[in-house]
C-alpha cells in the first residue's frame, strides 16, 4: 500500500461508488444509499468481492483517473434514474501533481455558488486527486441547507476534504497509538482532527477558534509526554477537544456538549487523562504545582505540564502561582500558549536557535558545571557567578521580548511556532529532561485552518450550532442589556462599564464602540474589576460591572469587602444566571443569589421581560448602594401588562390574579412567563392559580409578602437557581417567623452539580418547565394533592 501522503485518497471502490449518489437515499452509510437507488444486484456482488479482497480493513486506492471516471459516471447515472433536480452541487475540484490546482468541471450547481478556492500549502506537491464538491459539503440539520454554503464558511470545504482520509484518527485509541505513527503522518492527522472538530461544532456548538489553534500543540504534547503517567493540565479546558480525540474518546466525540454526552471541558469521570475538572481560567499553574509537589513527596515519577493562554495570565492567581514555583524548586513545565500575535520577526532563526539551546540537556549540564566551577574560586567566585547570571539575562533581554519568567526562576524557551509539530516535539523532549522549572512560549493562531475564525477569533470563540433547527426572532437578555446600557450611557456621561475580557459576550461591545474611553476591559481579572469599580464609584462615577454569573463567583470577597460594606454605588450585570446549559457544571449560574443575599446593603433584581430589564437597570443607577441584575442565557419573552407596573423597591407584582384562586405561584425572573402560561392552561380546566413575580431576590418587603401569602392555602416557589439560600428559603423563613399557616413547596435546583444539557432540558429535570409545573399545580388542586412529592414545607398556624 502506498504512503498516505501520495496521490489518491484511501477508500474502497464500493465506498467511492456509494458517495457518487450520496444524499439520494436515507441509509446511514453512503454505499448502501446507492444500492437503494440503483437496485442493481450486481452491485451487491461487487461490494462483497471488494470487501473480501480488502479483508474489511485494507482499502483499494483509486487513482485520479479512475475517480474522475467514477464521478462522471455518477453524474450520468444521476440523470438516468430520473431524480429531477441535481441533488448535490455539480462542482468538482481537480488537484494535480506538483500543486493543488483549482478548476471547476461543472461550476455553479443549482444549490449554490462553488466553494472558495482551497488554500492548503502543506498539500502542495503531495496530492493528486479529483474531489467532488458534494464530498465536501454535507447536509446539516437544517432541511435544504448546505453547511459549507453558509455565510462565512471560508475554507470549510478544504477542511472537510480531510475526512476522505480518516484512517489515522480512527485508529488512535490512546496516546500510545499516536506515538506509533510516523512523523510524516502527523500533518495529515492534524487535518483530520481539524475537520472532525469543525464538523462537530457546526452541529453541536462549542469552542471553535481556541480548539483549532492548539491541534498541533496537543499532538506534540501527547507524542512526548506519557499521559496519564505524565499530567497535562489544561487551563480553562475549553481547548481540550483534540486532547479528548487522542485519549480514546473519538467514538463519543459526536455527542460532545449534549445531554449524557462528552463534556466540553476536562472531566475526571470521563478519562484518567483528565487530571482536573476545569472551566475557569488561570488555575492551571497552581493546580499543576500542587500535584507535582504531592508526587515528589510521595516519590511518584512523572512530569506535570500546565498549558495556559496569554489571556489567562492577566489574572492574579496565575502570577501568585508563578512566584511560588522557584522557592519549591520543582521541575514544573509551563507552556504559554500565546495566540494573540501571529508568527513575526521575533520568531526568526536566531530566536529559535537560542530557545532550543536554552532547553537542551547539554547546555544545562554545561551550565551547571561552569556555575559550580566558578563558585569554587576563592573570594571571587560569588562575584563572578553573579556577573555571569546578569550577563546571561542581559543577552536574553536583547533577543527576547522580556525576561520576566527568568526573573521568577524559570528557564525561558521561545517564542516557538506552535503549529510546527517537529519543532514542538523537539523542544518538549528537551524540556522533559530538565530538572528545573521551564516556561515554553509558543505562538499559535486561534481558528487555525478556518479562515473566518482566524480573521475574527473572538466571534468564533464559543459558537452555537451553525445551522440551528429553529430560528427565533426574539432578542436575548444579553442583547437587551446591550441596547439599554448604550441608551443610558448616551443620556448620562458619568456611567462607565467594566468587563473581564468579555465585552462582546456581555453585550458591552456597542457601548465600547461608541464610548471607547468609558468601557474598561481589565482582562480575565474579576477581582480587580470589582475593586476597580469601587474606586471609580468612590471617585464620583457610576460603574457597572458586566460578568457572567459563574465568573462573578471569583470576586465575591471584593464584592463584600470593597463594595457592599462601604455601600458604594456599583451595579453588577450578571449574565447567564441560572441554568446555563451545554458548558456543564463549571459554568452554571446557580449560586449568585445565595452568595449575595447575605451581604449587607445588597439588592438583587431579576427581570422577566425587555421592559423590566430596562426599567430595573435605570432604577439600579438611581439607587444608592450596590445592585445586582441577574438574567439568563435565553430569549426574552414579550412584555405583558404586569411588566409595565411601576417598580417599588423590595416588592413584586401579580402576573395573574383570579377571584377563586387558593394556590399562589411565586416566580423569579424568567420563570414568571412559564408560571403564567401554566396558570392560563389550568384556567381552562376551571382550576384557578395566581402568579406573583418576585422581581426582587433581595431585599424582600416582608410585610407585603406576608400579607399576600396569608390569603392562600398553597404557595409554590419556583426559582432559576439554587434552592439552598434562595428566595424560596427566604419566603419560608418569613412565613414561619410570622406563623402564617400555609403549605409551601420549593422548586429549584438541588445542591448537586448540573452536567451539560440544554437549558430547557435542565429546567425540565428540575420541574421548572411549563409542563412539569402544570402537572404539579394540577395535582395540588385535587383533594389528594401530592404535596410531599414536591418538598412541601408545612408552616404552623398561629
Amino acid at each position: 500500500m502506498k504512503d498516505a501522503e501520495h496521490p489518491g485518497p484511501l477508500c474502497s471502490s464500493a465506498f467511492i461508488l456509494g458517495f457518487i449518489l450520496d444524499g439520494l437515499g436515507e441509509s446511514p452509510e453512503p454505499r448502501y444509499r446507492f444500492l437503494e437507488i440503483l437496485r442493481i444486484p450486481l452491485a451487491e456482488k461487487i461490494i462483497a468481492w471488494v470487501d473480501a479482497k480488502n479483508s474489511g480493513a485494507q482499502l483499494f486506492r483509486i487513482d485520479g483517473f479512475a475517480l474522475k471516471f467514477l464521478v462522471k459516471l455518477g453524474v450520468w447515472l444521476q440523470y438516468c434514474v430520473g431524480i429531477g433536480e441535481k441533488p448535490f452541487r455539480s462542482c468538482f475540484w481537480h488537484g494535480r501533481r506538483g500543486g493543488l490546482g483549482r478548476r471547476p468541471w461543472l461550476s455553479k450547481g443549482p444549490i449554490g455558488e462553488p466553494l472558495s478556492e482551497m488554500e492548503d500549502e502543506q498539500s502542495k506537491g503531495r496530492h493528486g486527486w479529483i474531489v467532488p464538491a458534494f464530498l465536501m459539503v454535507r447536509k446539516g440539520n437544517c432541511p435544504g441547507r448546505i453547511t459549507a454554503a453558509q455565510p462565512g464558511a471560508g475554507n470549510l470545504g478544504a477542511l472537510v476534504l480531510s475526512s476522505l482520509k480518516m484512517s489515522l484518527l480512527e485508529n488512535i485509541h490512546s496516546p500510545d497509538d499516536l506515538r506509533k505513527l510516523k512523523e510524516s503522518d502527523l500533518r495529515a492527522l492534524a487535518k483530520e482532527i481539524r475537520a472532525t472538530i469543525l464538523s462537530t461544532v457546526t452541529k453541536n456548538g462549542g469552542h471553535l477558534a481556541s480548539n483549532l489553534g492548539v491541534i498541533e500543540l496537543t499532538i506534540a504534547l501527547h507524542r512526548v509526554f506519557e499521559s496519564p503517567k505524565d499530567a497535562i493540565v489544561w487551563d480553562v479546558g475549553h481547548q481540550c477537544y483534540t486532547h479528548k480525540l487522542l485519549t480514546g474518546r473519538a467514538d463519543l466525540f459526536s455527542r460532545i456538549r449534549q445531554k449524557d454526552g462528552l463534556s466540553g471541558f476536562p472531566k475526571r469521570s470521563e478519562s484518567p487523562h483528565d487530571i482536573f475538572e476545569t472551566g475557569h481560567s488561570s488555575t492551571s499553574i497552581s493546580s499543576a504545582l500542587g500535584l507535582l509537589a504531592a508526587w515528589h513527596r510521595r516519590g511518584q515519577p512523572g512530569r506535570v505540564v500546565a498549558v495556559i493562554g496569554d489571556g489567562a495570565l492577566t489574572a492574579g492567581l496565575a502570577y501568585e502561582a508563578l512566584s511560588n514555583v522557584a522557592p519549591l524548586g520543582l521541575p514544573l513545565i509551563v507552556i504559554l500558549n500565546d495566540n494573540k500575535m501571529s508568527i513575526s520577526k521575533n520568531v526568526g532563526a536566531l530566536s529559535r536557535y537560542l530557545s532550543r539551546l536554552a532547553a537542551s540537556l547539554k547546555y544545562q549540564t554545561f551550565r551547571r558545571r561552569v556555575d559550580g566551577l566558578v563558585g569554587t574560586i576563592p573570594y571571587f567566585g560569588p562575584y563572578l557567578t553573579d556577573l555571569i547570571v546578569r550577563s546571561k539575562r542581559a543577552v536574553k533581554a536583547v533577543f527576547f521580548k522580556n525576561n520576566f519568567f527568568s526573573d521568577l526562576g524559570f528557564e525561558y524557551v521561545g517564542p516557538i511556532d506552535g503549529h510546527n509539530i517537529p519543532m514542538l516535539t523537539s523542544v518538549f523532549q528537551q524540556a522533559r529532561r530538565l530538572e528545573r522549572p521551564v516556561v515554553i512560549h509558543i505562538v499559535t493562531r486561534k481558528g487555525k485552518g478556518y479562515d473566518k475564525a482566524e480573521v475574527d477569533p473572538e466571534a468564533f470563540h464559543g459558537v452555537s450550532p451553525f445551522c440551528p433547527d429553529v430560528q427565533v426572532s426574539r432578542p436575548s437578555f444579553t442583547e437587551l442589556f446591550g441596547r439599554s446600557i448604550l441608551d443610558i450611557a448616551s443620556e448620562r456621561g458619568n456611567i462607565v462599564a467594566i468587563t473581564a475580557a468579555m465585552a462582546k459576550g456581555t453585550g458591552l461591545e456597542a457601548m465600547a464602540n461608541k464610548f471607547p474611553t468609558r468601557v474598561y476591559d481589565v482582562g480575565i481579572a474579576e477581582q480587580h474589576a470589582v475593586a476597580f469599580a469601587a474606586g471609580l464609584a468612590t471617585g464620583g462615577l457610576k460603574p457597572i460591572v458586566a460578568l457572567y454569573s459563574t465568573f462573578f463567583q471569583r470576586a465575591v470577597d471584593q464584592v463584600l469587602h470593597d463594595v457592599a460594606l462601604p455601600n458604594l454605588d456599583v451595579v453588577f450585570a450578571l449574565d447567564r444566571a441560572g441554568a446555563v446549559g451545554e458548558d456543564g457544571e463549571t459554568h452554571q449560574g446557580l449560586y449568585d443569589i445565595p452568595l449575595l443575599r447575605s451581604m449587607p446593603n445588597m439588592s438583587i433584581l431579576a427581570p422577566s421581560s425587555p421592559s423590566e430589564l430596562d426599567v430595573f437597570l435605570r432604577a439600579a443607577f438611581n439607587h444608592g448602594g450596590p445592585v445586582a441584575l441577574r438574567y439568563p442565557k435565553a430569549k426574552a419573552e414579550c412584555d405583558e401588562e404586569y411588566c409595565l407596573e411601576p417598580l417599588v423597591w423590595g416588592r413584586g407584582v401579580q402576573a395573574r390574579r383570579r377571584p377563586k384562586a387558593r394556590i399562589l405561584v411565586c416566580a423569579l425572573g424568567p420563570l414568571v412567563p412559564i408560571a403564567s402560561s401554566a396558570s392560563d392552561r389550568l384556567e381552562t380546566l376551571d382550576i384557578s392559580v395566581d402568579v406573583y413575580s418576585f422581581r426582587f431576590a433581595a431585599p424582600i418587603d416582608e410585610d407585603y409578602i406576608a400579607a399576600l401569602c396569608s390569603g392562600y392555602s398553597e404557595i409554590v416557589v419556583i426559582e432559576d437557581g439554587s434552592k439552598i439560600g434562595g428566595v424560596g428559603e427566604a419566603l419560608a423563613s418569613i412565613l414561619s417567623r410570622r406563623s402564617i399557616g400555609v403549605g409551601l413547596s420549593l422548586l429549584g435546583f438541588a445542591a448537586r452539580p448540573l452536567a451539560q444539557a440544554s437549558r430547557g432540558e435542565l429546567l425540565t429535570e428540575a420541574g421548572l418547565d411549563e409542563a412539569s409545573l402544570y402537572a404539579i399545580l394540577k395535582a395540588k388542586a385535587e383533594p389528594a394533592g401530592a404535596r410531599s412529592d414536591y418538598e412541601t414545607v408545612p408552616i404552623a398556624a398561629s
